[in-house]
């Protein structure tokens, strides 16, 4: 019985750190930093990003902890529509995290031709091979991540592969 207990224990606090529990390691990140304007973007709710950015108009340019915009964490978990809004109200289309993570980057990694369609519009001035913090360009993303539809729609509009 005391092993199993000395199990259970160890395994809770090897859990705990692991975890990063902010009661042994403090966060970071502030919580205000977490909005519902972001949670809206990241879930696809388009009437919350909509009325939240009507009553705040610089909400477009706001960052999260790791500068990840509004139009990041859209297009990362591919809400085509809230992306397009969030464009047309002036999100910066080239905006990078601190790991150097444009949109582009992202709707890359995740194959998805139609966000990069989007971004890519003319008169967006999208930049098409900016390099990540690891030196990959979102053609870079793209075959890594083996989406060859995205990889060719990227080389037909100019992408060029980072050599790495």
């Amino acid at each position: 019985m005391k092993r199993q207990r000395y199990h259970v224990i160890l395994w809770f606090a090897l859990a705990t750190l692991l975890s990063g529990c902010a009661l042994i390691s403090p966060s970071n990140h502030r919580t205000e930093d977490y909005t519902p304007v972001f949670a809206a973007a990241t879930g696809g709710d388009l009437t919350i990003v909509q009325k939240a950015i009507d009553k705040d108009p610089s909400l477009v340019k706001a960052t999260e902890w790791d500068n990840a915009t509004l139009l990041h964490d859209a297009v990362g978990q591919k809400h085509q529509d809230v992306a397009a809004y969030l464009l047309n109200k002036g999100a910066d289309v080239n905006a990078v995290t601190k790991d150097g993570l444009t949109p582009l980057h992202m709707a890359a990694q995740n194959g998805d031709v139609a966000m990069i369609t989007l971004l890519l519009e003319p008169g967006r001035k999208t930049k098409i091979d900016p390099v990540d913090s690891k030196g990959w360009t979102p053609l870079d993303r793209a075959i890594k991540w083996d989406h060859p539809d995205a990889a060719e729609f990227l080389k037909q509009h100019g992408a060029h592969a980072s050599g790495r």
